[in-house]
């Protein structure tokens, strides 16, 4: 059943499907995940237990596989490998007060995923989710995080009242572009 539209809805992200036009995902702050495959036409909710309401802050595609997603939900990372029909925690942030505040995945290597916290860790996972490092702390929230196509090694990362900071070496270190 679809949701129709969802004007009313505070929206957080979107994501677009990399292999798939019409496929595009939705976190918002209190509906959970919504998501559309006919190109934003009508619009449907996740029915996992874990995105269909709540805060979702970020929504990463595999770029080689259309069917694995990820998603930031509160102090979680979630991850679906069956099209968005069900979500497993594949990350809890144990910090206080401290949520996953940006994700992208990789567009070369699908076992590379970046992630930021509320509280400006950059983590890093090269096994597809299942084991993150903290790489660098920006000191402030991850707005959001880019991986460039054209040069991989490259990484940005948008930080809450303190601008862009760019990375050259897979998100070890990052300067300000200020």
């Amino acid at each position: 059943s679809g949701v129709g539209n969802f004007g009313g809805a505070n929206t957080t992200t979107f994501a677009l499907d990399p292999q798939d036009h019409l496929a595009i995902y939705a976190g918002t702050r209190e509906n959970g995940m919504l998501y559309s495959f006919d190109g934003a036409e009508a619009w449907h909710k996740v029915e996992d237990k874990d995105l269909a309401s709540g805060f979702v802050a970020a929504i990463a595609i595999d770029p080689r596989d259309k069917c694995t997603i990820f998603a930031a939900a509160g102090n979680r990372i979630l991850k679906s490998t069956d099209c968005n029909r069900t979500f497993e925690p594949i990350y809890n942030e144990g910090a206080p007060a401290t949520y996953i505040s940006a994700l992208t995945a990789h567009p070369v290597s699908s076992l590379i995923l970046f992630a930021g916290t509320s509280k400006g860790a950059i983590m890093k996972s090269i096994d597809g989710g299942n084991t993150w490092s903290i790489q660098a702390n920006l000191r402030g929230r991850i707005i959001d995080l880019i991986v460039d196509v054209h040069a991989p090694s490259t990484v940005y990362a948008s930080i809450e009242g303190r601008g862009v900071w760019k990375s050259t070496d897979e998100g070890r270190s990052f300067k300000s572009l200020e």
